[in-house]
């Protein structure tokens, strides 16, 4: 889908292509050691994280401790980033948590377009500092689905899978991941995130990846019937620090950004029958592959 990799492991890059995502190891033991170590020491005596809830550490509204957490994650990563990774830059780095309870469950959808997925595609690191399964709320991917979801996702636009919801969770295959391992995917892929009904949490370290020729873009969309009306603002590599309240600044446009384009696209929800469609197409990719 790109002709321009961000692997430098061929075989590797074709499979995300492919496939859309890619799991392999990549923390060792003492590199695990120092992230947890870090999580341990950020969140000691802390009462402003939530831990009944899927949290993104970076949208406190303690932005000293967003920037510390970013740059000491950034420290301690960026070495082995450069041997995995090729002409690449990435957003902010933040610890995620996973909750316990109900409220944990991250419903199936897709992550924003960061970059003009047109001529670049936008990725997501995820790596998860402990055993990750489908119990403690482990993610689950629709293979292929990439190849199919070319629609534009930001603030002010609802996810196409919000009325199929239910049938799309038991669809989704689970990823068995063990502490260290990475996965990295395609933001236009589906994916879904069950409740951790486990008796303790689960941390990973995430960010955002674009080719280097790439700039970061957010997208925001306004409905009017059957089309989306789509603004596109060009931020800085940082933009996730940007904010000084980052839960109601992040889906309205940036005072930081550019306005660099308008667009329109047709705007389209998943019915059971189009989604059977779907789930139809990703399997006959993966036969051919087969």
């Amino acid at each position: 889908m790109t002709g321009n990799p961000i692997l430098r492991d061929q075989v590797l890059q074709e499979k995300l292509d492919k496939e859309g995502f890619v799991q392999m190891p990549f923390a060792d033991p003492n590199t695990l050691r120092d992230l947890l170590g870090l999580f341990d020491q950020l969140q000691a005596d802390r009462t402003d994280i939530p831990l009944d809830t899927l949290y993104t550490c970076l949208k406190n509204s303690d932005r000293d401790y967003a920037k510390l957490m970013n740059d000491r994650l950034r420290d301690i990563l960026k070495h082995r980033m450069d041997h995995t990774f090729q002409q690449y830059k990435n957003s902010s780095f933040t610890f995620q948590i996973k909750g316990l309870g109900k409220n944990s469950e991250l419903y199936v959808h897709q992550d924003f377009s960061f970059t003009d997925e047109r001529k670049f595609r936008s990725y997501t690191f995820w790596l998860t500092l402990m055993d990750s399964y489908p119990e403690n709320g482990g993610l689950h991917m629709l293979k292929y689905s990439h190849k199919h979801l070319q629609n534009t996702r930001g603030g002010g636009i609802d996810p196409v899978f919000k009325d199929v919801q239910e049938l799309a969770k038991p669809v989704l295959e689970p990823l068995i991941m063990k502490a260290g391992d990475l996965v990295v995917f395609d933001c236009a892929m589906a994916h879904y995130s069950p409740p951790n009904y486990t008796s303790n949490i689960r941390v990973s370290v995430m960010t955002n990846l674009i080719h280097e020729e790439a700039g970061f873009l957010l997208h925001f969309g306004k409905s009017s019937g059957s089309t989306l009306a789509i603004d596109v603002y060009e931020v800085p590599d940082d933009f996730f620090m940007r904010y000084n309240d980052y839960d109601k600044e992040f889906l309205s446009p940036p005072s930081f950004g550019r306005l660099a384009g308008k667009y329109t696209e047709p705007e389209h929800f998943f019915t059971p029958e189009t989604f059977k469609n779907l789930i139809q197409k990703v399997q006959a990719e993966e036969a051919n592959v087969i």
